[in-house]
């Protein structure tokens, strides 16, 4: 248990020291304000609101390729321009959109009572390793969404 808190404290810093000067600058600095909520939320074991800060956060930043949102689809364009600069195959890109996705319906499943299929379910509990897992997602996801940025 001490190296699961120790390695989770760890991550938890990083998010702190990501310079967000970058062309979505705007977006970047609310999407850093919410996981730093998110951040808080954990810090005061508030594993339900931890997860939606984050949930929020996966909102704002969301990567989809057939969006009907124009400026979701070009946040996709834009990221996967920049990750196939960096030599990622455009397969490694679409993946990435595949885990993004599940990931914003894994976090969504928390809060609804109605399944996608319309079968009521009793809102799932949030438990600590739910909140950190979100949370490791998100700040991953981030990190290298600014790294390249800056690199």
């Amino acid at each position: 248990m001490e190296s699961y808190q120790a390695h989770a404290e760890t991550e938890m810093v990083v998010i702190d020291s990501i310079p967000v000067a970058t062309a979505m600058n705007d977006a970047y600095k609310q999407a850093q304000a919410m996981l730093l909520d998110a951040k808080m939320h954990l810090q005061h074991n508030n594993w339900e609101d931890a997860a939606n800060a984050c949930r929020e956060f996966l909102t704002l930043l969301r990567f989809q390729r057939h969006s009907q949102d124009d400026n979701h689809h070009n946040y996709f364009k834009q990221v996967a321009m920049k990750m196939i600069a960096h030599h990622h195959h455009f397969d490694a890109v679409l993946t990435l959109e595949e885990v993004y996705d599940h990931m914003v319906d894994f976090t969504g499943s928390f809060f609804r009572t109605v399944m996608k299929k319309g079968v009521d379910a009793p809102k799932p509990l949030f438990t600590r390793g739910d909140a950190y897992f979100i949370y490791s997602f998100c700040t991953g996801f981030f990190s290298m969404l600014v790294s390249l940025e800056t690199e």
